[in-house]
């Protein structure tokens, strides 16, 4: 059966790539309801997919429906297993007494956060080498 496995997988993404570009057609012609319909379907395929999961908060905002945009952000969040990191005292102390070379507030907390919980920062930004912190990309 693992013939059967594999032509199942190659009818999933090519069904996948189809919704995709389908939700994407409809995007560019403010066709927001089908945009959704679309990337509903690439996420019952995968939960994580992020470009289904970015058109359905742009439509839902296009609709004038903040709330569900924001709860696709949350299922978005969830779907990848993503954790909320609380901004704490010790964070906001950090990301002030960094050198004021850099003066971008966002970039100094999240060196401050990934500093003080030892946890690799993501960033393609050359500017975070100016901290102490361990950055991938």
């Amino acid at each position: 059966m693992d013939w059967a496995l594999k032509i199942r997988d190659r009818v999933e993404q090519q069904v996948l790539a189809l919704a995709e570009q389908l939700g994407a057609w409809a995007e560019q012609r403010n066709r927001h309801a089908e945009a959704l319909e679309y990337a509903g379907r690439v996420l019952e395929i995968d939960a994580c997919h992020q470009n289904a999961h970015l058109l359905m908060m742009k439509s839902q905002l296009a609709l004038n429906r903040p709330e569900a945009a924001l709860k696709q952000f949350q299922a978005w969040f969830e779907a990848d297993g993503f954790e909320h990191l609380p901004i704490i005292w010790q964070h906001r102390l950090l990301a002030g007494s960094y050198p004021q070379e850099h003066r971008d507030p966002f970039d100094r907390m999240l060196a401050a956060q990934s500093e003080i919980e030892k946890a690799m920062l993501v960033s393609c930004d050359a500017a975070f080498g100016a901290f102490k912190t361990n950055v991938l990309w």
